[in-house]
């Protein structure tokens, strides 16, 4: 809420100053002031003589009430709070009744935000002197800061009933009254303020808001209405009345302000738009198509506009790809400046899954504006559905140069550091990405922690990496994939095989059918020795799965034990066609 403007100073049958904004016109003011006040108590030779005594201690008394009045604003104009509380209270001792002291009593507390007390002492004041405005918007400030909406919006009616030309209080009440729910208020302090001053757009707008949240959705198009048939060249009202005549389903509505539109100017591209989002509504494609290039190719139209069109056409089950198409090549005459232009078009073959055709687009946005960091991300994740991960971590860098606090970038570049084994920028990139995140990017943290365990083992460092398997397992443990990864990780190492042992267990629960959980507890148990469980377990994966070159090296290594060395090498081989490392394969055939 816009707040009031706080005055200068207050008459009430003395000279008071009060706060301006101003500060070296305060000055001037108060010496002005003092002067009146001075000025006030001196009198003439011949008139001294009918002057009594107790006037003369009463204009002495008024005088140094409003030189401690004086001297409070200017403590509280200096921010020497506790000085002038001190001198208003012995203001209220000398007179309990000065409403200009708890007036200022409630600035004082309002600053050092004791909002109960300064609405005790703005009512104080209020009490002494009802009628004065300034101590009224005093109080309804007050209230809205203690959230009393409902009495700060009655504070306001009061300023209304008071002094009506002041537009602002129709306004701040009919606030008031929605922040307190009470919406039909509202419409009636706006109604009152239309009976006083007229129609105006802003009051329209308002009310079709309200009567919005209402659902009273023709009293909402009729207030929008009004503000159209007042301002026709007001493009937001008619862009407002389409979509909520489209998403309430006012046809009738919405055919009203195309007739309306297409008279005023039959070639207007908003009148376009309009007709389309019309026949889209009847299910006339074919007129909805015809409008639609109308739209496109007006100049008028703002290109964000025509953008959001396309947009929604692409969503459009109707619309038929050589239409699409059409749009695009209009877009692109007319605005081959703009990087959205591209940018749309590359998320419409993106959609389609024409990589190729999505990610030159998007270089062609980044060629028109360098430092898009959408047009970056949308390229770096068509190249990720391709697989080209060496691309991806390039635009990933680049995109981190423009925006170097980006966490989501750090991302991409430490996923796509990881598909092509570039473990240490992986560990360098995941980790400032970790930097940039907070608590709320629960799922991000964990799949970067997944990843940081991975990445950790492959460099050799260990400990870093069970470190982080721990926190990925606390944070996922239901995550079968991850206590698989774990345990194998832990076998590879002869460390831990009993909770290697537990951690596969777990995730077999999960995954009870699963060839590679099942190949990793084959493998523990061949690395506990423990041979003739072993070589089950591996029987079993390899039922699942026959081709896999790990099965099958695990396989032979089992069987080789088992001294069952004709098989062992008969998987070793297929694990080579498979394409295991020949040099490893070879290396244990050699031995034999």
């Amino acid at each position: 809420m816009k707040q009031l403007t706080n005055i200068n100073f207050i008459f009430k049958q003395k000279a008071i100053f009060f706060i301006s904004k101003f500060h070296f016109l305060n000055f001037i003011l108060i010496f002005s002031i003092l002067l009146l006040v001075l000025s006030g108590c001196r009198v003439k030779d011949d008139q001294s003589r009918n002057i009594s005594e107790s006037d003369i201690d009463f204009n002495q008394s008024t005088v140094e009430i409003q030189n401690l009045l004086l001297e409070a604003q200017k403590n509280l104009l200096f921010n020497d709070l506790d000085k002038a509380k001190e001198i208003l209270n012995i203001v209220k001792n000398k007179n309990p009744k000065e409403d200009v002291a708890y007036y200022l009593l409630s600035k004082y507390y309002q600053l050092v935000n004791k909002w109960d007390s300064a609405n005790y002492s703005i009512n104080m004041a209020i009490n002494l002197s009802p009628d004065n405005l300034y101590y009224l918007e005093q109080s309804a400030n007050i209230l809205v800061n203690l959230r009393k909406y409902k009495d700060a919006a009655q504070r306001y009616e009061t300023l209304i009933d008071k002094n009506p030309n002041v537009i602002e209080y129709y306004f701040n009440a009919a606030q008031m009254f929605l922040m307190a729910y009470m919406p039909n208020n509202s419409l009636e302090v706006l109604t009152k303020l239309e009976n006083k001053h007229g129609f105006m757009p802003e009051v329209g707008f308002y009310k079709y808001q309200i009567y919005a949240l209402l659902n009273k959705n023709d009293e909402a198009l009729d207030e929008l209405w009004r503000c159209i048939q007042y301002d026709p060249s007001n493009l937001e009202f008619k862009k407002e009345y389409s979509s909520f005549a489209i998403e309430k389903g006012k046809i009738t509505a919405l055919y009203r302000l195309v007739q309306w539109a297409k008279q005023r100017d039959s070639s207007d591209g908003y009148a376009a738009l309009f007709a389309s989002n019309y026949y889209f509504a009847i299910n006339k494609t074919e007129e909805m198509k015809k409008e639609l290039l109308i739209a496109i190719q007006d100049q008028r139209v703002d290109f964000q506009d025509k953008l959001q069109v396309i947009l929604s056409s692409l969503d459009n089950p109707n619309i038929d790809d050589t239409f699409i198409n059409q749009l695009f090549d209009i877009l692109k005459n007319l605005h081959n400046d703009k990087a959205e232009t591209y940018n749309i078009i590359g998320l419409y073959y993106q959609s389609k899954n024409m990589l190729d055709s999505s990610i030159y687009n998007f270089k062609k946005a980044l060629m028109l504006d360098s430092t898009n960091d959408a047009t970056y991300r949308n390229l770096i994740l068509a190249y990720q559905s391709k697989n080209s991960y060496d691309s991806m971590l390039f635009y990933s860098n680049k995109a981190l140069s423009f925006y170097p606090d980006i966490s989501e970038f750090f991302f991409y570049g430490g996923y796509a550091a990881f598909m092509i084994k570039d473990y240490n920028q992986c560990i360098l990139l995941l980790n400032n990405a970790l930097n940039y995140l907070t608590s709320k990017n629960k799922n991000l943290i964990n799949t970067i922690n997944e990843l940081l365990a991975n990445a950790y083992y492959e460099t050799g460092q260990y400990d870093k990496s069970f470190d982080y398997f721990e926190k990925s397992i606390t944070a996922n443990p239901t995550n079968a994939t991850l206590k698989n990864n774990y345990a194998y990780f832990l076998a590879q190492q002869d460390t831990l095989l009993n909770k290697a042992l537990n951690l596969i267990d777990e995730a077999l629960r999960l995954e009870p059918n699963n060839p590679s959980f099942i190949d990793t507890k084959a493998w523990i148990l061949f690395k506990l020795n423990n041979l003739t469980e072993a070589k089950k377990w591996i029987d079993k994966a390899l039922i699942y799965n026959d081709s896999d070159p790990d099965i099958l090296e695990h396989a032979g290594d089992i069987y080789y034990h088992l001294n069952l060395k004709d098989e062992a090498i008969t998987f070793w081989q297929k694990a080579i066609n498979n394409g295991k490392n020949l040099d490893l394969v070879n290396n244990k055939l050699k031995g034999e």
